[in-house]
C-alpha cells in the first residue's frame, strides 16, 4: 500500500456533480492498493495514519495528531500511486488491482481495522 497524507481544514470529493465524501479539519488520504498488499498492511496504515503528529500545538510545533484535534479522515482510492512511467509517456498500471478488489481493500484498510471504533475518528470514504 502507498498513502499520500495531507492535512486539511476542509476537503471534499465530487463525482458527477454529487459530493461523495467530505471532511472538515483532519486528514486526506490518497490510498493506493496492489495485489501484494495484505491484511497486516491495511491494519498497520489504519492504526498509523490517525496518530501521525502533523497538526500544530499551541507553540506552533507539529506535536498533535488527528486524534488529538478531533480530526476526520477522508480516504480516497488513488491507484495511480502505483503507476509506472519509466518507459514511454503513459503510465503502466500492471501492479494495480481491479476496481472491485481495490474497493474491498480500501474498505478493509479504513473500516475493518477500526479507525471509527478504536480511535473515535469520523472516517469518510469515496463511494
Amino acid at each position: 500500500m502507498r498513502a499520500v497524507i495531507q492535512r486539511t481544514t476542509r476537503a471534499s470529493v465530487h463525482t458527477e456533480g454529487e459530493t461523495v465524501g467530505d471532511v472538515n479539519k483532519g486528514i486526506v488520504v490518497l490510498l493506493g492498493v496492489t495485489h501484494e498488499d495484505t491484511d497486516e498492511d491495511a491494519a498497520y496504515l489504519a492504526k498509523k495514519i490517525p496518530h501521525l503528529r502533523i497538526f500544530e500545538d499551541e507553540k506552533e510545533k507539529m506535536n498533535l495528531s488527528a486524534v488529538d484535534v478531533d480530526g476526520e479522515v477522508l480516504s480516497i482510492s488513488q491507484f495511480t500511486l502505483y503507476g509506472d512511467c519509466r518507459k514511454g509517456r503513459r503510465r503502466i498500471s500492471c501492479r494495480q488491482l481491479n476496481r472491485n478488489r481495490r474497493s474491498v481493500c480500501m474498505k478493509r484498510s479504513m473500516n475493518m481495522y477500526g479507525i471509527r471504533e478504536l480511535l473515535c475518528l469520523p472516517v469518510h470514504s469515496e463511494r
